[in-house]
């Protein structure tokens, strides 16, 4: 514990070569993840999910604990996080937000990883999509592409 974070070094806990942030995350005490990906810490609802203090790749936490690896993890914080109203004006309003930060290892800090799908069915439907993450230290690139005549406009 330090201040108001608890911290937990990710090499005190046994992990498999390619697990990923998600089983890490399960092993903690006081940390619970869902079926969904949701994470709660003693009870509250983690509302953002960090990497290295930034957001990963947008506001869906899921996107780092589901395609970082164990093995890239140095740390990880939970603290409350106060919001972008108390942060602009200096002054706590008590309207924080729950919050985990993935430190990565200084060698770690860049990889990528993505997803892609194709269908075809009946009726001349068909569905492809595509997505792709780069990231380096600060630095992340992500390409989307979704096609087809089934309706879908999200990658979900």
């Amino acid at each position: 514990i330090n201040g108001d974070t608890t911290e937990y070094h990710a090499l005190s806990f046994q992990s498999n070569a390619n697990d990923k942030v998600e089983n890490l995350l399960k092993q903690l005490p006081g940390i619970s993840v869902d079926k969904d990906g949701k994470l709660s810490a003693q009870s509250q609802t983690i509302d953002k999910v960090l990497v290295d203090g930034q957001e990963f790749f947008g506001d869906d936490p899921t996107l780092a604990t589901r395609n970082i690896r164990t093995d890239m993890v140095d740390k990880i914080q939970v603290f409350e996080k106060k919001s972008d109203l108390a942060t602009l004006v200096g002054r706590n309003d008590g309207k924080g937000i729950r919050t985990i930060n993935i430190k990565l290892k200084a060698d770690k800090k860049k990889g990528y990883f993505g997803k892609t799908e194709a269908g075809m069915g009946t009726g001349d439907f068909h569905a492809a999509q595509l997505m792709g993450d780069y990231f380096n230290g600060q630095q992340r690139i992500s390409v989307y592409r979704v096609a087809g005549n089934n309706g879908a406009t999200s990658l979900n």
